[in-house]
C-alpha cells in the first residue's frame, strides 16, 4: 500500500524519488517542523479551494506544482511532504 501512495507522490511532485529515500527523510524530520510544513500546506490548499476548481489540466498541474514548491523552499523532498501531509492530515482538521 504504501509503494501505490509513493509511487502517486512522485508523480505529482514530477521528481520520482526511491522510496527508501523518501521515507528516510519522512523519519528524520522533528514533529514540530511536520506542523510547520503542513500548515504551510494547508494554507496553500485554501487558497487554492479559494480560486476554484481547476478548469483544465494545466491549473490542476499548476497547483500540484505549488504544494512540490514549498517543500523544495522549506528544504524538504516533494514527495516527502506529500507523504508527511497525508500521514498527518486529520490532526489538522477543524
Amino acid at each position: 500500500m504504501v509503494d501505490k501512495f509513493i509511487d502517486v507522490f512522485n508523480a505529482l511532485s514530477s521528481d520520482p524519488i526511491p522510496k527508501e529515500k523518501i521515507i528516510d527523510e519522512v523519519n528524520s524530520i522533528p514533529q514540530f517542523r511536520v506542523d510547520q510544513l503542513c500548515k504551510m500546506v494547508i494554507k496553500e490548499l485554501e487558497e487554492q479551494k479559494e480560486r476554484g476548481n481547476p478548469r483544465n489540466e494545466e491549473e490542476l498541474i499548476r497547483g500540484f506544482n505549488e504544494i512540490s514548491r514549498i517543500g523544495l523552499r522549506e528544504g524538504v523532498l516533494p514527495s516527502a511532504l506529500y507523504l508527511l501531509y497525508t500521514m498527518n492530515a486529520k490532526n489538522y482538521m477543524n
